[in-house]
This record gives C-alpha cells, sequence and structure tokens, in this order.
C-alpha cells in the first residue's frame, strides 16, 4: 500500500535540506556569484550583536521572573 510513500512534511524538509546544500556550495566556488550576498562580520560588529543579544536575553529572563506563574504567557511577557 503506502509503506513506500515519503510524507509531504519530508519531502518539504528534502527540498530545503537541497537548497541550503547548494547555497553551501556555492560559497566554496568564488567564481560563481552566489545567490545571496553574505559576508562575515567585523569582530566590533560581532561583539555589538552578541551584547545587543545578551541584553534581550537578560530583560526577558527578568521579565519572566518578575511575572506571576498564571501571567507568564506569551503574549505578556512579548510586551
Amino acid at each position: 500500500q503506502d509503506f513506500w510513500r515519503v510524507p509531504h512534511f519530508f519531502r518539504d524538509m528534502e527540498a530545503d535540506l537541497e537548497e541550503e546544500e547548494e547555497y553551501i556550495e556555492s560559497l566554496h566556488f568564488p567564481g560563481e556569484a552566489p545567490k545571496r550576498r553574505v559576508r562575515l562580520l567585523d569582530q566590533s560588529e560581532r561583539d555589538l550583536l552578541i551584547q545587543g543579544l545578551k541584553l534581550k536575553f537578560q530583560r526577558a529572563t527578568t521579565a519572566y521572573l518578575k511575572a506571576t506563574p498564571n501571567s507568564r504567557s506569551k503574549d505578556n511577557l512579548e510586551e
């Protein structure tokens, strides 16, 4: 019957993985233009992003810990 049939969500995942694999392979061949532009971040840019993410995480954690257990819904905490 349907023993050898691939579920639709695996087909979608396979298509995503193939697209990602093509993109990664395009990075190895500098002669070919990649489909998307990618650049490495400078250390200062990287540090600034990490600092911002740590601050956001700290604020989110503080808001979560201050909230009562009944008010810890996603909508209340995303404000």
